[in-house]
């Protein structure tokens, strides 16, 4: 089981758009892939057409706090669409950080717990925006992160400071051994100067971790909006094709 963690504290740089197409693009190559939604506002449990209901079971009831619902089976918890295993978020999550607010491990111990999580081949985590005890805690739910970030001049903020947030735990924390495995530029126009400028600058600091990044589409939204994977919806579009390419990147370098 390798963990992928999509985190980057700065919001609407494609996290949800990230964990949803890379999810579906191994998916598609017969691995097992489990999908977490890490976040209160819930975007990867809607991208699927999901909205919570009363007594839904989501990631807080099972898979962080079992110990509210007597149960910390997978299969309680998870819904299967698209070939993917999906463990739904709520607004319920939120409240996680007044109950385990000393933990920064909870995700981590309890993914490693899990022995129906064996199973699987990659477990995606989708983190919510802002820094703070969710955030911390995908970031170090497993042993790689993927940070996407806008090709925007204030975007390099949000990337400085979720990188320094990673550091300070494994500074901090005994046993994490988390790295980041690469940097994804999103929402990429080639016919934009601040977008190459920002290509550019976030070459120059961080060539060796920096990917190849996704064009912006329209394809992605409208994809979204039918709560399908991009691939499902406009298999030749830019975006298809990119996160494709993410695909490939992932399997290579954790095959």
């Amino acid at each position: 089981m390798r963990v992928i963690s999509i985190v980057n504290q700065k919001g609407g740089v494609g996290k949800t758009a990230t964990a949803v197409n890379l999810a579906y693009s191994l998916s598609s190559r017969n691995y097992k892939v489990c999908l977490i939604d890490f976040d209160p506002q819930a975007n990867c449990t809607k991208h699927f057409g999901f909205r919570s209901v009363s007594r839904m079971p989501t990631i807080y009831d099972f898979l962080m706090f079992p110990e509210k619902k007597g149960s910390s089976s997978l299969k309680d918890v998870a819904i299967s669409k698209y070939g993917i295993t999906l463990i739904p978020a709520d607004e319920s999550l939120a409240s996680a950080r007044s109950e385990h607010a000393a933990s920064k491990k909870v995700l981590r111990n309890t993914l490693k717990n899990c022995e129906e999580l064996n199973e699987y081949d990659y477990v995606i985590v989708d983190s919510a925006p802002q820094p703070g005890f969710l955030t911390d805690n995908a970031l170090i739910a497993g042993d790689n992160v993927l940070i996407p970030m806008q090709c925007k001049y204030l975007s390099v903020e949000g990337l400085a400071s979720t990188m320094e947030s990673l550091k300070s735990l494994k500074e901090n924390l005994s046993g994490i051994n988390t790295e980041i495995m690469g940097i994804l530029p999103t929402f990429y126009d080639s016919r934009r100067n601040d977008d190459n400028d920002s290509l550019d600058k976030i070459k120059r600091f961080f060539y060796k971790m920096t990917l190849d990044p996704i064009r912006e589409n329209t394809a992605v939204s409208l994809a979204s909006k039918r709560h399908v994977p991009i691939q499902m919806y406009e298999s030749d579009s830019y975006a298809a094709k990119d996160y494709e390419r993410l695909g490939d990147f992932v399997e290579n370098r954790l095959s």
